[in-house]
């Protein structure tokens, strides 16, 4: 019993100590990055600048020509002088897990995967620097006084995809960029301004805590891991105490945000930050693909088509119904940083709202892809669309 729960533990502090090394104020300006699905590979050294983070620049910045190509002459040159730097971390970082995987001893990850960071930190943080001090040597007084929001940008881009909350990851920002609406009205570039300051404030907030918190979880200052169990809880629940602050930013911002676009983006605009707050419980699932699929088959008959056609109104109808019942029931095991803060990892937990709204869900695509391949034949059934594979590597679940 007392093995299974330091495994549980060791696998728990590791998985949330790369979403928050991904998250932490330094590494979110040094480009390290994490994905949730964690293994060999799941580390991406990324540089701490990239062509799309210059994309934006240049366009929030108004570059000229000029400008334009000396700064992606320097992005070039510090992009290759990170790749050497990636390169050596990369090997130490394989070494460290395969002297892990003979020796099953954890301690190997916190007495010398810290060193290693530190090491790629010191180095990609200096790089980064040296990029935007030579960003800036380029630009006029007027450009100057915009990269204050270059500044903010960055650290939304890089800290945001980190959060472990439902709406903790949503850039408003960005949704209110693809909604292609041309030049904002006055009143909304003015709430998008207040929103990219408020935001920013509660994104350095968020990131310092979780740094502190995981150095006692990891052991960073001792060299050894922490298994602790209650003193693990006690930093989720910190942890998760300053994510619901970007929460609710995200949460007032939008509404405010809603009622500044013109009516015909609002409602694009509520349903992206639902997706993106919700996107485990708002995704496209396998049933709902094979339903559009076999609704634009040519081949169909009328009796085929219309029974089809039924069945997807149905299914789209029950979905978004239970959907919301599962957001509803997600944002409440999270409000208020209670609850069990294990329970953030596991989906919401194995019992109650959460659980009854998921297996509802899950029940829906079973029943309803079963009533699917009855209305269609052999040969229509192997054109459905495959099941993706979620791939090897761990996968630990965050809100929503």
């Amino acid at each position: 019993m007392i093995g299974r729960k330091l495994t549980s533990t060791l696998v728990l502090v590791a998985s949330i100590g790369a979403c928050a090394f991904a998250a932490s104020p330094a590494l979110a300006q040094r480009g390290v990055t994490v994905g949730t699905r964690m293994g060999p590979g799941g580390m991406d050294f990324a540089a701490p600048v990239n062509k799309a983070d210059l994309k934006r620049y240049v366009a929030l910045l108004a570059l000229d020509e000029d400008q334009t190509m000396v700064a992606e002459e320097l992005l070039a040159a510090m992009q290759t002088e990170h790749d050497v730097l990636a390169k050596q971390a990369r090997k130490d970082s394989e070494r460290i897990i395969n002297e892990f995987r003979d020796s099953q001893d954890p301690s190997v990850f916190g007495e010398e995967m810290p060193k290693v960071m530190e090491t790629y930190q010191a180095g990609s943080a200096a790089l980064q620097a040296r990029y935007f001090d030579d960003l800036k040597a380029l630009l006029t007084p007027q450009q100057t006084e915009r990269w204050p929001k270059v500044e903010r940008m960055h650290r939304r881009t890089r800290s945001l995809p980190a959060g472990m909350l439902s709406g903790e990851s949503v850039d408003l920002v960005s949704i209110v960029s693809e909604l292609e609406i041309g030049t904002a009205p006055d009143d909304l570039a003015a709430v998008l301004d207040r929103y990219e300051a408020e935001l920013d404030r509660e994104l350095v907030e968020r990131d310092r805590v979780r740094t502190e918190r995981m150095q006692g979880m990891q052991g960073m200052r001792g060299g050894r891991m922490n298994f602790d169990l209650e003193r693990v809880r006690t930093d989720l629940a910190e942890m998760r105490k300053a994510g619901l602050k970007v929460c609710e930013v995200n949460k007032r911002y939008a509404r405010l945000i809603e009622g500044t676009l013109p009516s015909d983006k609002q409602r694009a605009f509520a349903d992206r930050v639902k997706k993106d707050s919700f996107p485990r419980i708002y995704r496209d699932t396998h049933t709902a693909k094979c339903l559009a699929a076999a609704a634009a088959y040519k081949d169909l008959s009328a009796e085929q088509a219309s029974a089809i056609a039924e069945l997807r109104e149905r299914y789209q109808r029950e979905a978004a119904s239970i959907n919301d019942r599962w957001a509803h029931a997600q944002e409440a095991t999270e409000a208020d940083g209670g609850g069990d803060p294990f329970a953030m990892f596991m989906g919401g937990g194995e019992d109650g709202p959460v659980a009854d709204a998921r297996k509802a869900k899950r029940d829906l695509d079973r029943t309803t892809r079963d009533k699917l391949l009855a209305l269609l034949s052999e040969e229509q059934k192997e054109r459905l669309p495959e099941r993706e594979d979620d791939g090897p590597g761990m996968m630990f679940r965050m809100g929503g």
